[in-house]
């Protein structure tokens, strides 16, 4: 029996279109932290397999522009799932509180509906960057819902109106929000080199 080989034609369509919407290109070109600051990862999308291939993706930009990370996913010690190892809130809230007090930067991807473990976290780093803004440095976040892109209606009531509705609270915590990745690394990297 013959192999078949996959075409993914829409995956790189659509990851072509991404990277230029994105600057993927420009920040690799323009960033390098050397090794010398760390960002916390943080998303609601980590427990579905689409929003973790794009979370790889961030991953690896970090790593191009020698930016190091906690990406929780990674952490094998509150992700296990076998039988023989035991899980429980605390250790998942201890084990990411301690990497999130490592890090200079909080990268926020914001999606609708808001993810409460998120929004937990980006208050925590709130707090900690106004306690100590000189050892954590700048949160950022990116909005990642198209539906951010829809004008309100007035002539269109709650759940008829496709635009979105973000907690203000949550949103109002990062230092900035920005519209694409380049942006939010461009943000850190000025924050980098005005505390180098």
């Amino acid at each position: 029996m013959k192999t078949q080989s996959i075409q993914l034609n829409h995956f790189q369509q659509m990851l072509s279109q991404f990277m230029e919407k994105h600057r993927i290109k420009d920040l690799v070109n323009d960033f390098d932290f050397h090794h010398e600051a760390k960002v916390y990862l943080g998303s609601g999308q980590m427990f579905n397999d689409f929003g973790r291939l794009g979370l790889e993706l961030l991953a690896d930009l970090c790593e191009a522009v020698h930016l190091d990370y906690y990406l929780p996913q990674h952490n094998d010690e509150i992700n296990k799932k076998d039988a023989n190892h035991l899980i429980t809130n605390a250790m998942i809230a201890d084990g990411d509180n301690q990497q999130l007090e490592q890090c200079q930067f909080m990268l926020s991807h914001f999606t609708i509906p808001e993810d409460s473990g998120l929004s937990a976290e980006c208050g925590r780093f709130a707090y900690m960057r106004k306690a100590n803004p000189e050892k954590y440095w700048a949160s950022v976040a990116i909005l990642d819902d198209i539906r951010s892109l829809t004008i309100p209606n007035p002539e269109q009531k709650g759940i008829e109106n496709q635009a979105i509705y973000m907690n203000s609270y949550t949103a109002g915590l990062p230092d900035y929000i920005g519209e694409t990745l380049y942006d939010c690394f461009q943000f850190f990297f000025k924050s980098y080199k005005e505390h180098k």
